[in-house]
């Protein structure tokens, strides 16, 4: 039987991948299942939000100029994700 996939290809795939973005934006591959689970052990222990929003560019770029103005990161984001929910 003919393999469908193999661990080559993708790893040049990530690699070539990088430059249009980041690895965040790609799939993960694991090499076994320890590899696996120590991802989700992270992946569920971290709060996670979602969001989405019609807005225009102007008032997103409005609502990322204010967030941008917070200290940390977290605080960006809590500004960020109260400013999208306020409409």
């Amino acid at each position: 039987m003919e393999k469908l996939w193999n661990k080559e290809v993708e790893r040049k795939f990530f690699s070539e991948s990088l430059h249009f973005a980041t690895p965040e934006q790609l799939f993960y591959g694991f090499d076994d299942f320890s590899e696996l689970k120590d991802y989700f052990e992270v992946l569920l222990s971290e709060e996670r939000n979602f969001f989405s929003s019609m807005k225009s560019r102007r008032e997103l770029g409005r609502i990322i100029e204010i967030a941008g103005r917070e200290e940390t990161y977290e605080k960006k984001a809590e500004v960020f994700l109260k400013l999208i929910k306020e409409g």
